[in-house]
C-alpha cells in the first residue's frame, strides 16, 4: 500500500466518524419533547393523571407523568409536568396573549414560550 493509499484510507475513516459525530448530535438537540431533570413535579402516574384530567390524552398524560412537554401543551399541563416556573413575562397585544416562561436559573434557564395559553416553542 502506498503513503498517498494510506492516506486516502484515513481521510474516509475520520470523515465516517466525523458524519456519525454530526449525526448523533443533530438526533440528540433536535428536541421533539423536552424533559425536566424533575420528572413529573405532581408525582401521579399515567392512570392517574387521566383521571383527574379526562380531558387530557393517553400519550399527554404519558408524557407529563415522565417529567416530559411538547409542543402544544396547554400551561396547564405544562405546571403538571414540571412545576410552576421561576418567572413569567407577559406580553399583550392585539394579537392575543404571549407569555415567556422561565424555569431554573441563568445561565442554566429554559424558556418556554405561550401563545394564548398554548406552548409554541422552548428555547434551551
Amino acid at each position: 500500500m502506498t503513503s498517498e493509499t494510506v492516506q486516502d484510507v484515513i481521510a474516509v475513516v475520520f470523515s465516517v466518524i466525523i458524519l456519525g459525530f454530526v449525526l448523533v448530535f443533530f438526533v440528540m438537540w433536535t428536541p421533539t419533547a423536552l424533559q425536566d431533570t424533575r420528572g413529573g413535579v405532581a408525582g401521579l402516574t399515567a392512570a392517574e393523571l387521566k383521571t383527574t384530567h379526562p380531558n387530557w390524552t393517553e400519550n399527554d398524560c404519558v408524557l407529563i407523568a415522565a417529567g416530559k412537554i411538547v409542543l402544544g401543551m396547554t400551561q396547564t399541563m405544562v405546571q403538571a409536568s414540571w412545576g410552576p416556573p421561576s418567572d413569567i413575562n407577559r406580553s399583550v397585544g392585539p394579537w392575543g396573549v404571549h407569555e415567556q416562561w422561565v424555569y431554573g436559573d441563568f445561565p442554566y434557564s429554559q424558556y418556554l414560550y405561550f401563545e394564548n395559553g398554548v406552548l409554541s416553542s422552548w428555547q434551551e
